[in-house]
């Protein structure tokens, strides 16, 4: 079995992508809205 086989899987790229949108964004976010959306989900 070839290691790391999902990465070949579109869901998984698209998923990727989406990710760095939404790190991209929050980078863009006040410290205190970050701080009140990592505490939600501690």
């Amino acid at each position: 079995m070839e290691d790391f086989y999902y990465r070949k899987l579109n869901v998984y790229n698209e998923a990727m992508a989406l990710l760095g949108e939404v790190y991209a964004l929050t980078k863009k976010f006040p410290t205190h809205e970050l701080h009140s959306l990592t505490n939600r989900w501690s």
